[in-house]
């Protein structure tokens, strides 16, 4: 039992170094955390957080076992529960008294995602290299063309996304920077560089925008001076568009001049950004999505039901790409209102608001950054219904719930 108490943390750090690299190895020791938690509760003072448990991812949980009973399909949303089991065990565990120091295991998370995130980026960047130094097309167009960028950028790795890195990445970024870990100035500034040109690869447009968001908190939290703010704000500024400048040419530009108008108007079987790109934009899967969600307003279709209506409404647009490549509303309000209707993007929203409110109230702002993040890459992914936010999501918003629940004790 000594040996457990030793390295109770180093699940924890191996959960997290996995999740940007083997999803089905971290949660084997995600598994092991859970069992590392429930070992760890004061057998002894046995006392239960339910504040902390009902205002936690289980009430997302519960609004989805509601929408198990009405679903035409009982045993697709009977599997889709078990997908995010962890919204609901994680928390039962944690509301428990516990022996386990809770900023020491956030600590173990942050560094095991951190050190994790440097050597897949660099591994990422250094394929790159090789890559383009094998092409012998030695220009900035060639580069940040959509050979090396977005989906092609994170194709080593076992069923990654742009949009998920980048989520990683920035919350790595805002726990370090909220929390104080030490860390020598210069492997601070390597890793962050690594990082920052990882981004530039991964060219998520919503990882952008939610990086731009924390930016400017960063500024306004953290600089006083209003001339500082100005001073930061403007040579941010003068770097971001000299470099759009540099890049005008390049795919990396093109995703966001023409690909955001593409995406925003209703294109069905269209050209993207280049001829060979052929697809529907998201406005279009979205009309067919509202137009379903009115028809069920309130409660919805059911607990897994969403690529079975959009399927559905799919073929009766003659919209066959996204019918082939089983496309979800990449939207996860969308998610919640074709699912559960208005009652469960209800849920979301107090779940939301109240958690951003109570990390306002005490300066938690890792823990608001996390959710803001998560409210951004919402409006363009199913992020809590791809395994890739699941577990991490859970994980990451119920230690640092916890650990700030066990300090305003």
């Amino acid at each position: 039992m000594n040996y457990i108490d030793k390295y109770s943390l180093i699940p924890f750090f191996l959960f997290s170094f996995f999740v940007p690299i083997y999803l089905p190895a971290s949660n084997v020791f995600l598994a092991l955390s859970i069992f590392i938690v429930v070992f760890k509760i004061d057998k002894k003072n046995v006392t239960y957080n339910y504040k902390f448990f009902l205002t936690s991812t289980a009430m997302l949980f519960f609004a989805y076992v509601l929408g198990v009973f009405y679903s035409d399909n009982f045993s697709t949303g009977f599997n889709f529960l078990g997908r995010i089991a962890t919204f609901l065990i994680i928390p039962l565990v944690l509301g428990f008294k516990s022996k386990l120091d809770f900023r020491k295991v956030q600590k173990s998370l942050f560094f095991g995602l951190t050190i994790s995130l440097f050597f897949v980026c660099l591994f990422l960047l250094i394929n790159v290299l090789i890559n383009y130094i094998d092409a012998e097309n030695f220009t900035l167009r060639y580069l940040f063309s959509y050979r090396y960028t977005t989906q092609k950028f994170v194709l080593p790795l076992h069923d990654s996304h742009p949009t998920y890195l980048g989520l990683y990445i920035l919350v790595s970024s805002a726990m370090w920077e909220f929390n104080h870990y030490k860390l020598a100035k210069e492997i601070q500034i390597v890793i962050y560089s690594v990082f920052f040109v990882s981004l530039l690869f991964l060219n998520s447009r919503i990882v952008f925008i939610a990086a731009l968001i924390y930016a400017l908190f960063y500024v306004f939290l953290k600089l006083k001076s209003k001339k500082q703010r100005l001073i930061v704000l403007g040579t941010g500024l003068f770097l971001m568009v000299s470099m759009l400048y540099v890049l005008k040419d390049t795919y990396f530009v093109k995703k966001w001049q023409r690909g955001i108008v593409w995406d925003l108007t209703e294109n069905v079987g269209n050209s993207n950004t280049t001829k060979k790109l052929v697809s529907d934009s998201r406005m279009a899967r979205w009309q067919v999505a509202v137009e379903k969600v009115l028809e069920k307003p309130f409660f919805g279709y059911g607990t897994g039901m969403e690529m079975t209506v959009l399927k559905e409404a799919y073929i009766e647009n003659e919209m066959f790409f996204s019918f082939e490549k089983k496309y979800n509303s990449h939207n996860q309000y969308l998610n919640y209102l074709i699912e559960l209707g208005l009652m469960g993007l209800t849920v979301f929203f107090f779940f939301l608001t109240f958690n951003s409110y109570q990390a306002i109230k005490t300066k938690k702002y890792e823990q608001l950054l996390l959710i803001v993040f998560v409210i951004c890459i919402s409006t363009t992914e199913n992020v809590l219904v791809r395994n890739m936010g699941i577990t991490f999501f859970a994980m990451f918003f119920a230690i640092n719930k916890i650990a700030l629940s066990n300090e305003n004790q």
